[in-house]
């Protein structure tokens, strides 16, 4: 099965989170792979402590200038790669999470494709999970599950509050 979180708002990666550890504690073998991303998000140690696999082998490069065609492809190359060692490992797994891969295929940074091509390959037993801002209409047409997190409002438009630990990260 294959679920989507996407949307504009707070709360797509704290949902899979959630799954993750939903998912632990029944006991299914869980991979939580994040694209985009550091590696210090202060989730990530306590799904670790529930058995979930927290692959960290790839740093995050950091975002390149889109006019750095240079730095961008080396950022393609890092998030396929990225990509593509996330399946190879996925067939030891009940539930992958590939977190914020939805920004990343919107960027250009991992294939579209790719990810249409993994969903129809999951068959009921492995539950695949997307999550990030942008989701297409191909992608959420493939999915079995989609949901879409909607801001009304968002400390950081209204009072300029920036990201806090252990709450947007």
């Amino acid at each position: 099965m294959v679920q989507i979180y996407t949307g504009d708002g707070k709360g797509k990666t704290t949902a899979a989170v959630g799954l993750c550890v939903r998912a632990a504690s029944a006991g299914l073998r869980v991979l939580f792979v994040q694209f985009l991303k550091s590696g210090t998000s202060s989730e990530l140690d306590g799904l670790k402590k529930l058995g979930v696999t927290v692959p960290l082998g790839r740093p995050f490069p950091g975002f390149a200038d889109p006019s750095d065609s240079a730095g961008m492809e080396r950022l393609r190359e890092n998030q396929t790669a990225l990509l593509e060692e996330s399946v190879q490992q996925a067939q030891q797994y009940d539930l992958v999470v590939l977190d914020e891969v939805l920004v990343a295929a919107g960027m250009g940074l991992v294939p579209e494709e790719r990810l249409l091509s993994l969903a129809a390959q999951q068959g009921q037993d492995r539950e695949l999970v997307f999550t990030g801002r942008g989701a297409t209409d191909r992608l959420m047409e493939a999915a079995d599950y989609v949901s879409e997190v909607v801001m009304h409002r968002h400390p950081y438009v209204t009072k300029g509050l920036q990201a806090r630990k252990g709450i947007e990260y």
